[in-house]
């Protein structure tokens, strides 16, 4: 993208923000890939959105692009998982095991039969693995941690985490100063 249509793309984005248009704003900010926004994608993973987090994500990187974005994309999806088990629905467990993981095994098919495994025992916590997992807000709060720190480090986000600085309404004082009349105009 060019330093011109960068620098629209962020005046439109802050406009839509200022103006209450946050939904709107999530879009344009997908669509054009100018900006990702962590504290909402943080939000979505902390409330267990799990598939409004992955489409946001989605629009910046996708599983495959590097090991950062691989290792995002399964600690995700691995976190649901747990969370469902420990719910205890076994059905939806399986589902997510086998819609979403599955697609890691060829990277560490070990792994991937470990929580196959996890399936069969009562307590996740009975796995030595797992006997540190409190609740699933305790969890995803560890992960995001972590997932901050993979998306500062993943190239396909490099120039996207940082809002540049403008004055406010920009855009809007722009589009004001085209409209208005020329005060020493005479007609």
């Amino acid at each position: 993208m060019s330093a011109p249509n960068k620098d629209l793309s962020y005046m439109v984005l802050q406009y839509l923000n200022e103006e209450g248009y946050s939904a709107t704003a999530r879009l344009f900010e997908r669509e054009s890939g100018c900006y990702f926004y962590m504290e909402y994608f943080e939000y979505a993973v902390m409330n267990g959105q799990w598939e409004a987090a992955e489409k946001y994500l989605s629009s910046f990187t996708k599983f495959d692009d590097n090991q950062f974005s691989l290792k995002v994309y399964f600690d995700m999806r691995k976190q649901h998982f747990l969370e469902t088990l420990d719910s205890g629905d076994r059905a939806k467990a399986l589902d997510i095991l086998m819609k979403d993981l599955k697609v890691f095994a060829i990277y560490d098919d070990h792994l991937f039969n470990e929580m196959t495994q996890l399936l069969t025992i009562t307590n996740i916590r009975e796995n030595e693995k797992l006997a540190f997992y409190k609740d699933a807000f305790t969890q995803r709060g560890r992960m995001m941690t972590e997932i901050k720190t993979l998306i500062k480090r993943n190239p396909a986000f490099k120039g996207k985490l940082k809002y540049p600085s403008m004055e406010g309404q920009r855009l809007k004082n722009l589009v004001n100063q085209m409209v208005q009349p020329d005060a020493f105009s005479s007609s």
